[in-house]
């Protein structure tokens, strides 16, 4: 008797403590994700994330979306967003939404700090971009037992922001050989998500994705990141019997199926090499070299990331970036709280829409629609663009009154007296 009360005793202890010790680590996360919202928050947005919430800012506040709002992503990633700023659609808040959700994720994942790293390193530089948001709905999934139907809500979340992004769960489910839960209810969330889309964003479908098909190509990309990828494939060989190995097999698909190869297409692969480096029990220094080898590498993207290029004069409240190019528009426009009087992010159909006229002209045709509606102060060229896009607009008689005033930076200026 007096040996059970003991054993009892002990067993009770040992819960308080593993209570204790569950407490500080997640205590201890929550920290590190109060830290990284900080970190976060002292630099300008990537211009993506920025542009973003200006245009669900925009939709919030009553434009429509794919009619006055000209964006080529799918809606999903739009509510993602009303959800993480609360409403809000303000810096401090999305920030502050995509860090409660890596904390969620890591605490979901056994290896919890060994998450955290995976899901903060590799997005240090694009942060809250929607590669980044599938990493962290994707990596509970991949790494740990979160196979039930409520785990198939966060992945729908993150990775249905992409047709491509699908991959990730799906590789890691074909290694696993059978049909959880989870995967299910996000097959049928994506059904009923692409059923959304055809009746409450009909215009997505009409308009946006012929012109994507028509123009998209047209943005530059080129194969590059050669030293991450070995990396990432050195981890996913030397794991290959993970399934976190076939989830970077998915990542590395939907890197390459998206075509553009820009870096931060390739975050859920980083993202998930270096929680596998990390976590593998064979070949561990090996395994680890690489892991800390891409955190570095990530690292040194963020560092050395210069500031945005400022052109916009003090007391400006109405601006317009006539470029292909969404950084030389945002961050600035969102973090100086200038409105930019564009229905479209820049003129990303232009370039793919040289053998388009008709395109071209709607293009012209649309924008110069907005210089009249809310009639731009300043007007900025980029010098390093292939076209004029102001020559662009003024085959549209109704576009004039713009002089051009100076330079700055790399930007031609052109101001109109009357919208001051």
């Amino acid at each position: 008797m007096i040996t059970l009360l003991k054993t009892r005793e002990q067993h009770g202890l040992f819960g308080q403590i593993d209570a204790v010790r569950k407490f500080r680590t997640h205590f201890l996360l929550l920290a590190s994700c109060v830290g990284l919202w900080a970190v976060q928050m002292q630099r300008p947005l990537n211009a993506d994330v920025a542009w973003l919430l200006d245009a669900g800012s925009r939709w919030a506040h009553g434009q429509r979306l794919y009619v006055d709002i000209v964006e080529i992503n799918p809606p999903l990633v739009f509510y993602d967003m009303a959800v993480l700023t609360a409403g809000t659609w303000s810096k401090a808040a999305y920030l502050a939404g995509v860090c409660a959700a890596i904390f969620v994720s890591s605490v979901w994942c056994e290896r919890k700090w060994l998450a955290f790293a995976a899901l903060s390193l590799p997005a240090l530089l694009p942060f809250g971009q929607r590669d980044h948001l599938a990493l962290i709905a994707a990596l509970p999934y991949v790494a740990s037992d979160r196979k039930s139907w409520p785990s198939g809500i966060w992945l729908f979340a993150g990775t249905a922001l992409k047709p491509q992004l699908l991959l990730i769960p799906l590789f890691a489910a074909l290694w696993r050989r059978r049909l959880d839960p989870a995967l299910m209810v996000l097959a049928g969330l994506t059904a009923a998500y692409v059923l959304l889309i055809a009746l409450v964003h009909p215009a997505y479908i009409r308009e946006i994705v012929p012109l994507a098909m028509a123009t998209y190509a047209g943005l530059e990309g080129s194969m590059g990141y050669w030293y991450q990828l070995a990396i990432i494939l050195a981890v996913a060989g030397l794991n290959w019997r993970s399934p976190v190995a076939a989830g970077i097999i998915g990542a590395l698909l939907s890197y390459a199926l998206q075509g553009k190869f820009w870096y931060y297409h390739l975050v859920p692969a980083i993202g998930l090499a270096i929680y596998l480096g990390l976590a593998a029990t064979a070949w561990q220094g090996v395994n680890r070299a690489c892991a800390i080898a891409l955190s570095l590498l990530s690292a040194a993207y963020f560092i050395r990331d210069p500031p945005p290029i400022d052109p916009i004069p003090s007391g400006a409240k109405r601006v317009l970036f006539l470029t292909p190019n969404l950084p030389m528009a945002y961050p600035v426009v969102f973090e100086r709280g200038v409105e930019n009087t564009s229905p479209y992010p820049s003129l990303w159909p232009v370039p793919g829409a040289a053998n388009r006229p008709d395109i071209l002209a709607e293009v012209r045709r649309t924008q110069v629609d907005a210089i009249l509606q809310r009639c731009p102060q300043y007007i900025f060229t980029n010098v390093k663009d292939r076209e004029d896009y102001l020559a662009f607009l003024s085959a549209d008689p109704r576009f004039r009154g713009y002089k051009f005033v100076g330079n700055a930076y790399s930007f031609r200026v052109y101001r109109n007296p009357r919208c001051g």
